[in-house]
């Protein structure tokens, strides 16, 4: 892309329908997931580094994946963890574990999107104390998440929430 006299090969690719690939479980939020993908990093920024970025916007998390170089594209194209993601939330969603509730899906070109609703007041256990009884809610809600055939290679108390004393 082309602006001024400097050219960026990372930008955001304008937003263009015609390109842009998107599953939407919740009906009553695809205006809002449109409008982000218009305007991608609406919202409160979370995290944002080179692969990933993750915005608090509207009661979602929305978390895009990026893609900077071809064989990344390429990899994210054959192996999308964006649409894995959905996918599995949305199976455990509902087989009624409290997981995060899957919103959207979205590809748009260099980068795909994954949409979830905000639990509030959800905290990452990376973040509070392990307490001895959190370690056994926290075996139990692996148990649970195992017995609905989730096997995760990326399961860590970064990816685990707590709110209202529940496990999500």
């Amino acid at each position: 892309m082309v602006t001024g006299s400097r050219l960026e090969f990372n930008a955001a690719p304008p937003y263009n329908p015609r390109r842009l690939v998107m599953t939407v479980s919740r009906e009553d939020r695809r205006a809002d997931v449109e409008e982000w993908l218009r305007a991608p990093g609406l919202g409160e920024p979370v995290k944002d580094n080179r692969v990933r970025s993750v915005h608090l916007w509207k009661g979602l998390y929305v978390k895009r994946f990026k893609y900077p170089t071809f064989l990344q594209k390429l990899r994210g194209r054959l192996a999308d963890k964006a649409l894995r993601e959905f996918r599995i939330l949305g199976a455990l969603h509902a087989r009624g574990l409290e997981v995060p509730e899957p919103v959207a899906w979205a590809r748009d070109g260099a980068s795909t999107v994954l949409f979830t609703r905000e639990i509030p007041g959800a905290r990452t256990l990376r973040s509070v104390p392990l307490t001895r009884p959190l370690l056994r809610d926290l075996a139990l809600f692996v148990r649970r998440l195992h017995d609905a055939g989730l096997r995760d290679d990326d399961l860590h108390i970064g990816n685990v929430l707590l709110a209202d004393g529940k496990l999500h």
